[in-house]
């Protein structure tokens, strides 16, 4: 036991005979054993063996469990299954496709398992003496209660993670109404389904089940469609989208049960389904916290104010992962939990620093964004210029059938700086990470025009699109910079 952690021992006054009581106390408690807490977990460990991971369950982590890793299951079924639709281009016959869903969703439910299962492993060193099964409640700011039993801690890290938001009044229509969380366990899948929500889980799940047979309708507010904010590529996809499930556009007013399982209302239209997902977002986890014990005012979510290290204000209290709402992807919660979770350096410059953005969404093709979308540059003073391509007369797109497709770069328009990137495009999650990482490297255009391009591969129309942006910035490359970006030659891509 370290002196710090004698030094903070914490006694209390209990019962009639005036006796003092001794709680136990950690030197870090991390309430969560999601991605963030696990995260925190592997850093904390390395310098002390008198902390406590708390969580009530199921473990697994989110992702493994209801989100990334189910969903990405289904949608590549469902991409599999679509490729019979292109047999008659190649003059290829076959017989009629049918689906066993039961089948497929069995398939699901074994694969996410496995992913859960390999989350507990990586658990098992320390679960044995360092987890508990328990709903943690503050009582103060370094004070809690587990389930009835009080503890202190130096230092809390808070990594609850967040739940799928439903509106108290669409609960009513029972058991026809699903989020993730759920919608996995279904035995078969629906003949119909009200998809709410045109976000990143609502589009992609709702593409992928409109492949495998589901009459899907999806209802999103107007420009919600997969966060893309840039307004060409927005009016590029949805028609491509509308071709496959229908998308309604507009406020949802109601959802209620119907004898035809439930009934959407939209302004005056009425819409019907058999069963309804709802993804709408989420919210952070933290009901059963009693936050209010912490001292400072709650925001509409619930939550107390942060300072930029992710702090309580006057506390050693930390909020880290999806429970903060700052950027819910996995990767962003890992990072957040080994900073928290880490012994701060003296030195500034061993402080991890923040990383370009990336976020991509699972449809075909793929909507992704790399480091600063179009609408935050447009929000802001930065002085930027564009650069565009499209993939329908792509070489390789066309080869691959797969010729749908639009991606625009941003860059300083003084230097050539990379800013960001909004694509839709076939491998978007290849060229996406490419332009993150250019992005983080604080690359110039000119930068990227310099690397190799192979012919024929997707990243010839990413190429396309960077030598457009080049263009229009405003200082000159060195005379050589175009050289090793000449198209190929006439062929590889017709406008």
């Amino acid at each position: 036991m370290s002196l710090l952690t004698i030094l903070h021992r914490h006694k209390e006054k209990t019962g009639s005979s005036g006796e003092e009581k001794i709680l136990k106390h950690y030197e870090v408690l991390i309430i969560g054993a999601g991605t963030a807490g696990l995260s925190a977990q592997k850093e904390v460990a390395k310098t002390t063996d008198n902390y406590l991971v708390v969580d009530s369950g199921p473990l697994g982590t989110t992702c493994a469990r209801v989100g990334c890793m189910p969903s990405k299951v289904l949608i590549e079924a469902a991409h599999i299954f679509q490729q019979r639709t292109k047999f008659n281009a190649i003059g290829a016959s076959a017989c009629e496709s049918k689906l066993d869903s039961a089948a497929l969703l069995r398939h699901v439910r074994q694969l996410r398992d496995r992913f859960v299962n390999g989350v507990k492993k990586d658990m098992e060193p320390w679960m044995s003496t360092h987890l508990r099964s328990a709903q943690a409640r503050f009582v103060g700011a370094g004070e809690l209660e587990l389930d009835g039993e009080r503890i202190t801690a130096d230092k809390i890290i808070v990594a609850t993670g967040s739940e799928a938001t439903v509106p108290a009044p669409w609960r009513a229509a029972g058991q026809v109404l699903h989020t993730t969380d759920t919608f996995f366990e279904m035995e078969t899948l629906p003949a119909s389904l009200a998809v709410l929500g045109a976000g990143a889980i609502g589009l992609e799940l709702s593409q992928a089940l409109a492949r495998l047979g589901v009459k899907v309708t999806l209802f999103g507010e107007p420009g919600s469609l997969g966060n893309i904010s840039d307004p060409e590529i927005r009016r590029y996809a949805t028609p491509r989208f509308r071709e496959e499930l229908e998308f309604v556009e507009g406020l949802v007013d109601a959802v209620a049960a119907h004898e035809q399982g439930v009934e959407i209302t939209v302004g005056s239209q009425k819409y019907h389904a058999e069963k309804v997902l709802v993804a709408i977002g989420r919210a952070p986890r933290v009901r059963d916290l009693n936050l209010k014990a912490l001292g400072q005012p709650l925001n509409k979510k619930g939550l107390p104010p942060l300072d930029k290290d992710m702090r309580v204000e006057g506390s050693n209290v930390f909020f880290v992962g999806d429970v903060n709402g700052i950027r819910p992807i996995l990767h962003e919660a890992a990072d957040q939990g080994r900073s928290v979770g880490r012994e701060p350096s003296e030195n500034p410059a061993d402080e991890p620093r923040a990383r370009a953005r990336l976020a991509i969404t699972f449809t075909y093709p793929q909507i992704a964004v790399a480091g600063k979308n179009f609408k935050e540059l447009e929000e802001s003073a930065e002085d930027f210029v564009f650069g565009e391509a499209r993939f329908d007369g792509q070489g390789r797109a066309l080869a691959k059938l797969e010729n749908v497709g639009m991606i625009r770069v941003y860059a300083r328009r003084t230097c050539g700086l990379m800013l960001g990137a909004e694509l839709f495009a076939p491998a978007g999650e290849h060229l996406a990470h490419l332009l993150c990482w250019a992005i983080d490297s604080e690359a110039t255009v000119f930068d990227l025009l310099r690397r190799p391009f192979y012919h024929p591969t997707l990243e010839e129309g990413l190429r396309t699109a960077l030598r457009d942006l080049s263009h229009k910035v405003e200082i000159e490359p060195k005379p050589w910079s175009y050289l090793h970006s000449m198209d190929p030659p006439a062929g590889t891509y017709c406008p």
